[in-house]
Order: structure tokens, then sequence, then C-alpha cells
């Protein structure tokens, strides 16, 4: 029996999901005094399931969807709502990661510039 191809729609939350576990999963990991070294691979499979989901979000159509187009609607705001969250924790857990001594920002010299613009940082405590 042939089973139908995932609907984008489907793979595009399931990656979201998974970098949202990811991120509450570093985090965890940061907050208990997990030594630095052992946060290298964790952070590595974030940025990839991040970059995968950019990729993803950015070939994704609407009409590619088997969904009803209220439901796609329905859960692109449900991820846009969550993403700002999503943002959060990933930034929280930089700074924890920085303060650790987790080099995030590339193998030394000049730290890696992105061609997207910069994310608008949320205020610190404290």
């Amino acid at each position: 029996m042939d089973s139908l191809p995932v609907d984008p729609l489907e793979k595009l939350i399931g990656l979201f999901d998974s970098a949202r576990d990811q991120a509450r999963a570093v985090g965890d990991m940061l907050e208990s005094g997990r030594p630095a070294e052992t946060l290298t691979e964790r952070l590595r499979e974030q940025a990839d399931t991040m970059v995968r989901f950019q990729a993803l979000l950015a070939e994704f159509r609407p009409e590619q969807s088997r969904k009803a187009r209220s439901e796609i609607k329905r859960r692109v705001e449900d991820m846009r709502t969550q993403f700002e969250d999503l943002v959060k924790v990933t930034e929280a857990n930089h700074r924890l990661a920085s303060k650790k001594g987790v080099r995030l920002s590339g193998l030394g010299g000049k730290p890696h510039t992105s061609p997207a613009p910069p994310i608008r940082r949320a205020p610190e405590d404290g």
C-alpha cells in the first residue's frame, strides 16, 4: 500500500515543534549546570533544525497543502504566536551559553554575519 507524501504544512509544523523541543532541552541543560562542551552537539542540532525550518518556510505555498484554507491559516497563526516564544527561549539560551564559554559565532576571527536583518532582542532582566 502506497502512503501519501507528508503534507508540506505538516512537515513545517513538525520542524517547528522539533526546534521548540530542542530549544527547551538546551535551556534545561544550560540551567542544570552542564559543562559547556556537552552542549555543542545539541546546539548544532538545533541550528540545523532551524536552517531546515527556514528553508521549508521560504518554499511553503498554501496551495501545496491538502488542508483546507481555514485550517492552514489557523495553524500558521498558531506557529506565528509560538515563534515569539521560541525566539525568546533561543536568545536566553544564547546568553547562557555565551556566559558558559560556548562560542556560537564561528571558528575564530570575525563573528559570522547573517545576510538576514538583525533580530530585535528582548531587554535583558537585571
